[in-house]
């Protein structure tokens, strides 16, 4: 069995034949949506205007992230099993996600699977009070600490992420308001 057991089996990555087409795929998504984003539009003489589409409540987003590994790690007589011919590629995270806004009414849910494990990140329905804010119940971002991405300037993580701040979602209450420049978060 693979080191990443039925999840990569599911998306075909372990075989080396659909490693060159995810390879080979990528590479060509990149060069068509080049082309297709040029502008070919011919100016006229008259300007039509299309209306504005309607836009729906619901948004639903989400995304995949993958390493690709090449390397020959080990001697000829125990090869590294990583990359031997033409590398591996391996599924790191799997997340789907839904934004409701419909009216006054907001939610937000994000599940996310990783290699042996899936969860959900965040989970909650709020609401906007006009000029009182906004409060949300769930699973939310706990008021305290930088961001959600924290303040780091380098590759490796900042010190509110070793302690836990960085990116803090729990079960909870939040309330939340902006007065000019000072945001008022208030959260149990």
């Amino acid at each position: 069995m693979h080191k990443y057991g039925d999840f990569t089996n599911f998306f075909l990555l372990n075989n080396r034949k659909y490693q060159y087409i995810l390879i080979f795929s990528i590479g060509f998504l990149l060069v068509v949506s080049s082309y297709a984003t040029a502008d070919t539009t011919e100016e006229t003489a008259e300007t039509v205007e299309a209306p504005a589409p309607k836009k729906s409540p619901i948004k639903v987003g989400g995304a995949m992230r993958v390493n690709y590994a090449y390397g020959g790690y080990g001697s000829e007589d125990a090869p590294h099993p990583r990359g031997e011919k033409i590398g591996d590629v391996d599924l790191e995270i799997f997340r789907l996600n839904a934004d409701l806004d419909y009216n006054n009414i907001i939610s937000r849910l994000e599940y996310r699977w990783y290699d042996g494990y899936s969860m959900i990140h965040t989970a909650w329905l709020g609401y906007k009070l006009g000029d009182s804010g906004t409060v949300k119940a769930g699973i939310v971002r706990v008021p305290f600490g930088p961001t959600a991405y924290g303040v780091s300037t380098s590759w490796f993580f900042d010190q509110h992420f070793y302690v836990g701040l960085a990116d803090d979602m729990d079960l909870g209450i939040r309330w939340n308001d902006t007065f000019d420049k000072l945001t008022l978060d208030v959260g149990y």
